[in-house]
C-alpha cells in the first residue's frame, strides 16, 4: 500500500510529529470527508506501507526525522510545491529562496531521484500572466536541476469554493484570475515554452490531471504517484491500478491519503484543499 501524505494537508509542514506518533502506535485514523463520523484505520506499519508520498511546500520540519523512518525501514519521496508567487495568491508560504534552500537540504538528505519539483498550479493574471511563467519557471528551474529530475505541472482548477475567494481578489485587488484552458493556443504556447526550458535544464516534465491541450505542447500526461517512478526509485513492484478515488484526469495510483482537509495553514488562495467545504469542479 502507498500512502499519500497528503493532498489534503500538508504534513510535513504543519503535522510531523503528529505523524511519527501515529508511525508509532502504527495506524492513523482517517475521517471521510464527505460525512465526518464515517472513519476508516489506515494501517501504517512497515510491513503495510510499500511507500509513503509526501506532499509539501516546505518540510522543513520533517526533515529531522527522516533518520526514523530509516531506520524503521520505511521508503518514502516527497512531491514538494514551489511557486514563488505573491503574497496575494500565497500568504503564509516560505519566501522563494527559502523553500529552495529547504529543498535542496532535502535533496542533499535523501537524493535528487526522491524529490520531485512540482509547479503547480499555474495561476494567470494580471501578476502572474504568461512571461511572468517564464521567467519565474526558469529562475526556479536553474536554482532546483541539480537538485531533482523531474518537474510536474498543472494549470489552475476553477472550483467553485474558489469564487467567493476570487471574488475577494477582484475587490481588494483588482485582480482577475484568469482560465488559460478558455485560450488553448495560449496554454499551449505557455505549456510548450515552459517544457523547452525544462529540457534545457535536463528536467523530465510531466503534466498532473490535464486534458489534451498540455499534451499538444509536448508534455506527457502522468501521475504524481506514479508506481512506475516508485518502482525504479526503490527496486521493487508497485500497485499500478488507477486510483478510483481522483479526478477522471487524474493518473496517479491508487494509494490511501490520510490527513484532513481545511487543516492546512498556509492559506493559498487558489487551494482546493483548505477553507470551507469539499470541492466540487465547475
Amino acid at each position: 500500500m502507498i500512502i499519500s501524505a497528503s493532498r489534503r494537508t500538508d504534513i510535513p509542514a504543519f503535522y510531523a510529529e503528529d505523524f511519527l506518533d501515529d508511525l508509532e502506535i502504527g495506524y492513523t485514523d482517517v475521517a471521510n470527508p464527505f460525512n465526518p463520523k464515517q472513519t476508516r484505520v489506515v494501517d501504517l506499519t512497515p510491513e503495510a506501507v510499500d511507500a509513503i508520498v509526501f506532499w509539501t511546500r516546505y518540510p522543513q520540519p520533517i526533515l529531522k526525522y527522516l533518520e526514523l523512518l530509516n531506520r524503521a525501514g520505511y521508503d518514502y519521496v516527497f512531491l514538494y510545491t514551489i511557486t514563488g508567487y505573491s503574497k496575494i495568491l500565497e500568504p503564509n508560504t516560505p519566501d522563494m529562496i527559502k523553500a529552495v534552500d529547504c529543498f535542496r537540504q532535502l535533496s542533499d538528505q535523501i537524493g535528487p531521484a526522491k524529490v520531485i519539483w512540482r509547479y503547480d498550479p499555474i495561476v494567470i493574471s494580471r501578476i502572474s500572466d504568461e512571461d511572468y511563467h517564464t521567467e519565474n519557471f526558469d529562475t526556479l528551474a536553474g536554482m532546483l536541476s541539480d537538485y531533482t529530475d523531474k518537474v510536474i505541472i498543472s494549470f489552475l482548477d476553477f472550483y467553485k469554493k474558489l469564487t467567493p475567494r476570487f471574488a475577494k481578489l477582484k475587490q481588494e485587488y483588482n485582480l482577475t484570475i484568469d482560465d488559460i484552458r478558455e485560450t488553448p493556443e495560449k496554454a499551449v504556447s505557455l505549456a510548450r515554452q515552459i517544457k523547452q526550458i525544462a529540457d534545457s535544464y535536463g528536467l523530465a516534465i510531466q503534466s498532473c490531471a490535464e486534458s489534451d491541450i498540455i499534451a499538444e505542447s509536448g508534455i506527457t500526461p502522468g501521475g504524481c504517484i506514479d508506481s512506475g517512478y516508485l518502482s525504479g526509485v526503490f527496486d521493487k513492484p508497485f500497485t499500478s491500478h488507477k486510483d478510483k478515488n481522483q479526478r477522471d484526469n487524474c493518473l496517479c495510483h491508487e494509494s490511501a491519503d490520510i490527513g484532513s482537509y481545511n487543516t492546512c495553514k498556509f492559506g493559498c488562495t487558489y487551494c482546493y484543499a483548505s477553507g470551507g467545504d469539499i470541492p466540487q469542479r465547475g
